[in-house]
């Protein structure tokens, strides 16, 4: 999986739209994407969010 950073601009739209949404399933969505986005790998964001790590790299 490609190391990416997220702006802080693109953080605060994400915690946005996770404040805004109804669904579960896009809540643990943004959550995986801000976190990895934050220089995370995708293994800690797995352990975390109590998913697989394929989840994660499919987000």
């Amino acid at each position: 999986m490609q190391d990416y950073r997220l702006s802080l601009t693109e953080i605060v739209e994400l915690r946005a739209a996770h404040r805004a949404t109804r669904e579960v399933r896009e809540a643990y969505r943004i959550n995986a994407v801000i976190v990895l986005g934050q220089g995370r790998p995708a293994a800690d964001v797995a352990y975390a969010l109590l998913i697989e790590t394929d989840t994660v790299r499919s987000y």
